[in-house]
């Protein structure tokens, strides 16, 4: 089984201090700003929603450059959030699960220790409480409605789609490694923001578990095909490296499961 990865950039963040973004960030210097994304996972007659984005309310308050609203890009790709059949929540935070509401029919995927997290004793902490109260409150309604499908580590969700628990920087944070007509692709979500991040060993400064983040890192190194064949959570380099997925979506809608750009 071959599947096509499209990956939605709905947003985006101007420049930032490394300061802010990296532990060891260095304040005279400037980085490259934020990309974000969710995914869309297709093949065997299935479609597979990865993530779902920030609300745009939020994007607003915070700042953010926002494109389009994450459920317009999926229909301009042809798929109705009403008809989804399946969510994969990679972990909990703001701009991955914004727009739950937008999907009626779905099951969403969970790891068991993610919604432990939001649910559990991290948030009477507020240095953890990194997850929005509504979206919560949403995650709960959509367990108690029994479409929450909940899974423990590493697993198989489909022929040639699998999980991979990493944690680090959310306790459930998962990856997804995806069967492509060039190989395996990791999509890492935020197991890796941006490739300097893994690649030069600079945490980024959100995190549930440092340790784990950083032996995340190498799970991911060891495991990746070649660099082409991990797809980082937020990096601007991905737009310029893989193709967009027709002339319409220049900008905004790319494909990983293609062979990148040269050069």
């Amino acid at each position: 089984m071959d599947y096509e990865i499209y990956g939605l950039r709905y947003g985006r963040e101007d420049f930032r201090l490394e300061s802010e973004m990296y532990i060891d960030g260095d304040p005279r210097t400037q980085a490259a700003g934020l990309d974000f994304y969710f995914w869309v996972i297709s093949g065997g007659g299935r479609v597979w929603v990865v993530d779902c984005g920030y609300a745009m309310r939020v994007g607003d308050r915070l700042g953010h450059e926002t494109l389009y609203d994450p459920a317009d890009g999926l229909r301009r790709l042809g798929i109705d959030p009403a008809t989804v059949s399946d969510v994969v929540i990679t972990h909990c935070h703001y701009d991955h699960i914004g727009n739950l509401d937008a999907f009626p029919q779905a099951m969403f995927h969970i790891q068991d220790r993610e919604m432990l997290t939001v649910t559990g004793r991290d948030v009477t902490h507020p240095a953890l409480r990194m997850y929005g109260r509504r979206n919560t409150l949403t995650l709960v309604g959509l367990n108690y409605d029994g479409r929450l499908r909940f899974h423990d580590g590493n697993e198989e969700l489909a022929p040639g789609l699998s999980q991979i628990l990493i944690g680090g920087h959310a306790r459930g944070q998962i990856a997804l490694e995806v069967a492509t007509r060039r190989g395996p692709v990791i999509v890492a979500s935020d197991a890796v923001h941006l490739y300097e991040e893994m690649e030069l060993v600079r945490p980024f400064r959100v995190f549930h578990d440092l340790r784990e983040m950083l032996e995340g890192y190498q799970t991911l190194g060891a495991r990746m095909r070649s660099r082409d064949h991990l797809i980082p959570g937020h990096d601007p380099e991905l737009l310029r490296r893989f193709p967009a997925a027709g002339p319409e979506f220049e900008g905004e809608i790319v494909r990983f499961d293609l062979e990148p750009t040269p050069g």
